[in-house]
């Protein structure tokens, strides 16, 4: 192992232990690990599902060009968490506390009947966020210019 594997590795020890602590002080009341995590677990599925339905209103119902921002900023420092650290903080956390690997993706592969171990898990998510955010990227330079053209001078 060399010093940048140990120092990753330690970077996101680092970003877990914070990200657990944080989360142990907001559910104060609750000191059973598996509860901790089915929440964690919950909110982060939360998260995730009102992001994809956030995108599909913005195209739909409510065409936002402020929204699209902050909807842009937001996947791109998720993607960005994984990217530096290897995969998703909060889903290993939540992993950890369970005692189990389900992720986010895990009913997808098991009704495809796809086994995954659980360091392909972390690169298939460094994967598909990488291609959301280039896809993102592009309609986000794409509504910019409309924007602007669409302001006058």
């Amino acid at each position: 192992m060399t010093v940048k594997d140990s120092k990753k590795i330690q970077l996101i020890k680092l970003a877990e232990d914070k990200v657990e602590k944080f989360f142990r002080k907001l559910l104060f009341w609750e000191k059973d690990d598996k509860h901790i995590g089915k929440i964690i677990r919950r909110l982060h599925h939360f998260i995730i599902y009102s992001g994809i339905t956030c995108y599909f209103m913005i195209h739909t119902v409510m065409p936002s060009y402020f929204l699209f921002l902050v909807l842009y900023v937001f996947w791109g420092l998720v993607w960005l968490q994984h990217l530096l650290l290897g995969g998703c903080v909060i889903g290993n956390i939540e992993n950890n506390l369970l005692g189990d690997t389900t992720g986010f993706i895990t009913p997808m592969f098991d009704m495809l009947n796809i086994n995954v171990s659980p360091k392909s898990m972390d690169n298939l998510i460094i994967l598909i966020s990488t291609l959301i955010i280039s896809i993102l990227s592009y309609e986000f330079v794409i509504r910019t210019r409309r924007y602007i053209k669409s302001k006058p001078l």
